[in-house]
Parts: structure tokens; sequence; C-alpha cells
């Protein structure tokens, strides 16, 4: 199964900066990953975009 990759270039807001996440660079696509995010969905996310590249 596959997900459309979306990309958004806009900063995140201001209430977001604080929270606890972890950034995945991938060429020039970052990934930004919430804290509590399940593994599955980042798993399926970080291979999508690197199959894109």
């Amino acid at each position: 199964m596959f997900a459309p990759v979306v990309l958004d270039t806009t900063p995140p807001p201001a209430a977001l900066k604080g929270l606890p996440a972890i950034e995945v660079q991938i060429g020039d696509a970052v990934v930004r990953v919430p804290a509590g995010m399940d593994s599955a969905t980042v798993k399926a996310v970080l291979r999508a975009v690197r199959a894109s590249r």
C-alpha cells in the first residue's frame, strides 16, 4: 500500500515548535516525526520517501 507524498514547505506553527520530534533528511526531503507516532507509520512514510528519490 502506498500513500501520496505531500511536500509542505511552510514552517511549523509556533505552538508545535516546543513539542518533541525527530527530523529525518533523505536527499532534499525532510520528514518530521512527532512524539508518539507509531513505528509502522513512520516506517511506511520513510520507505515511500526513499523510493521516490
